[in-house]
Order: structure tokens, then sequence, then C-alpha cells
């Protein structure tokens, strides 16, 4: 929102700028429309400036939010996948070998 005010606020000042050099110029009609076409140019093309500065800027903070948001779904899924329950399978991996070697069984 402020970004947006700066702007208004340039192009703002140039009208009034250019419109005060008419008001006080000393030169003929056709001097002053050209210095005003030049002027007017010249403030186009700063304020297409200061938009792709300020497009660059928000474009910047837009990718760093949506990287921290797919690090954030991410980190969200894995913290739900290690809630669920495990199935009986993944439980008896977890669960030490109590001491049994490779081919014993259980008896118990």
């Amino acid at each position: 929102m402020a970004s947006r005010n700066v702007l208004l606020g340039f192009i703002a000042g140039a009208a009034v700028g250019a419109l005060a050099g008419v008001l006080f110029a000393p030169d003929k009609g056709s001097k002053t429309r050209q210095k005003l076409s030049e002027r007017g140019q010249d403030y186009m093309k700063k304020s297409r400036e200061k938009f792709d500065e300020m497009k660059g800027a928000v474009s910047e903070q837009a990718d760093g939010i949506r990287e921290k948001a797919k690090d954030f779904v991410r980190k969200g899924k894995d913290a739900v996948e290690n809630a669920k329950p495990k199935t009986e399978e993944e439980r008896l991996q977890d669960k030490p070998d109590r001491g049994f070697t490779a081919g014993q069984k259980y008896a118990g």
C-alpha cells in the first residue's frame, strides 16, 4: 500500500511541476508545448522505471512467501504422516528384537 502511495505522489508531483512550468514559462507556446512533451516523456520513463523496481521487489517478496508456504505445507504433511496410527507391521518393525537372533522364533 505504501508503494502505491509513493507512486501516486510521484505522478501527482510530476503533474503539478509540469503545470507550474506552463504557467511560469516565458517561451512561446510551441516551445512550451515541446518542453512539456519532453518533460512528460521523461516523467513517464521515470514512472515506468519506478514501477519496474517496485514490481521486482514485490515479485521477490512473493517468491519468498511462496517458498515459506511450501515449507509450511511440507512440515504439516510430515506432521500428519507421523501422527497417523501405525499398522501392526510397522509397530512390529519398531519394537526391539528382545535378544533373539536370526532364525529363532518367539515361543510366546
